[in-house]
């Protein structure tokens, strides 16, 4: 009889328990659907019978209980637009939230908060303005965020650090301002971090070589201070970093030849100073671009450029480098853009540039070349942007310039070319842009020059022509 009676008991206790559980969960789901009518984000003016289950609407999924875990939609109606109209204390079991290109308005609210078993949240392309509330660090188990493209302000709270489980982290694309809080370092899961195009002043924080697993790094487009990082070097597994566009002094630290993985290395449009390390470049084998342009780095451009044999990309642009272009850089045989302007180089274009057969644009204006365009040029097929002008170049045009077809750039001004005009100029019909001013040619200006209908620029003064200007040239001149 005892025994009988334990087994009542216990059966009533289970049933009652699923009873309160049971409309406990019901209530729950009334509360879920209520919130999500509030958002005014569906219409249901002519489908009444979807009403009842918004475990079947567009852009929600819910769990076995029917509970919501999931809303990815884009915008349904033209009244889904005010961030402001989700009660997100409403949905406790949500691990994935995407309302990213919606025209969303209204800041963020603090309840977001309250998403503890969020894992994915995005609210990107939107137009979300005021900051980004410190609450956001309750979401302990996020591992996905993504405010990115919005008019967001303020500073990035400090409480980001919380959320240790973060693999993606992007507030690109907006108006953040202050310092990238050190607290960043605690992320050590995080494998790309996208804080570009904010207005982010101070410095790169030294904790940020606490991020080990990371392989995307974008910081450009801020405000940046400061030396980079010593730090940066423990970051091995990188294969992406862009700090250009920022305020950045100091030299390039010898351990970022550590970053063997690298593919991508931007460091242009800073105030970098100090030499080009060979063993930095010499390590860095998988880049397949190169920007290191408008800083005030010194001292030549090492041989070891030569075994960068992955290259597609190379800008050493407005700096302050010395010496030649050294013989190894045609070794470079997938380079498609070669840009050294606006340096201090010297000697002479070497031949070996004619193996960069895949070479589209080719810049070295503004240097102190001498010597003359070497004849290996004519092998460069595919050359759309060629711009040797502001040098001290002597000889003639070459007339093979005329067999570079694809040409549509041509720059040989500020020189000191001697000769006249080849007549296989006329025959680079891809033409809009052609420059040969301020040399010492002479003879009579070519009447196949009135061929090139593409043309939009054209220099030819400052010489020693003779002769008048073709009546057929294009009506821009």
């Amino acid at each position: 009889m005892g025994v009988m009676r334990a087994v009542f008991l216990l059966c009533f206790v289970v049933i009652t328990c699923f009873h309160i559980n049971g409309v406990a969960s019901v209530a729950m789901i009334e509360e879920e659907k209520h919130a999500l009518l509030q958002t005014k984000c569906w219409n249901f003016s002519n489908r009444a019978h979807n009403l009842s289950d918004p475990c079947h609407w567009k852009g929600i999924s819910c769990n076995d209980f029917g509970s919501l875990v999931e809303m990815n939609y884009q915008q349904m109606t033209t009244q889904c637009y005010r961030l402001a109209n989700y009660n997100f204390t409403a949905f406790p079991n949500l691990e994935r939230l995407t309302l990213s290109q919606m025209g969303l308005i209204d800041t963020i609210p603090s309840q977001i908060g309250s998403l503890h078993k969020l894992i994915h949240l995005n609210l990107s392309f939107n137009n979300l303005i005021g900051i980004i509330p410190s609450q956001i660090g309750y979401l302990q188990n996020l591992t996905y965020l993504d405010l990115s493209s919005n008019s967001l302000t303020g500073i990035i709270p400090s409480q980001i650090g919380y959320l240790q489980n973060l693999t993606y982290l992007d507030l690109s694309y907006n108006s953040l301002t202050g310092s990238i809080p050190s607290q960043i370092g605690s992320l050590h899961n995080l494998i790309e971090l996208r804080l570009y195009s904010n207005s982010l002043t101070g410095i790169i924080p030294s904790q940020i070589g606490a991020l080990q697993k990371l392989i995307y790094l974008e910081l450009f487009d801020n405000s940046l201070t400061g030396i980079i990082p010593s730090q940066i070097g423990y970051l091995q597994n990188l294969t992406y970093l862009d700090l250009s566009y920022n305020s950045l002094t100091g030299i390039i630290p010898s351990q970022i030849g550590a970053l063997q993985n690298l593919t991508y290395l931007d460091l242009s449009f800073n105030n970098l100073t100090g030499e080009i390390i060979p063993s930095q470049i010499g390590a860095l084998q998988n880049l397949n671009y190169l920007d290191f342009s408008s800083n005030s780095l010194t001292g030549i451009i090492p041989s070891q450029i030569g075994v960068l044999q992955n290259l597609n990309y190379l800008d050493f642009s407005s700096n302050s480098l010395t010496g030649v272009i050294p013989s190894q850089i045609g070794t470079l045989q997938n380079l498609t853009y070669l840009v050294l302007s606006f340096n201090s180089l010297i000697g002479i274009i070497p031949s070996q540039i004619g193996a960069l057969q895949n070479l589209t644009n080719l810049n070295l204006a503004f240097n102190n070349l001498t010597g003359i365009i070497p004849f290996q040029i004519r092998a460069l097929q595919n050359l759309t942007y060629l711009d040797l002008s502001c040098n001290n170049l002597t000889g003639i045009i070459p007339t093979y310039i005329g067999g570079l077809q694809n040409l549509n750039y041509l720059d040989l001004s500020c020189n000191n070319l001697i000769g006249i005009i080849p007549t296989y100029i006329g025959g680079l019909q891809n033409l809009n842009y052609l420059d040969l001013s301020y040399n010492n040619l002479t003879g009579i200006i070519p009447t196949h020059i009135g061929d090139l209908q593409n043309l939009n620029y054209l220099d030819l003064f400052c010489n020693n022509l003779s002769g008048v200007l073709p009546s057929n040239l294009p009506n821009f001149i």
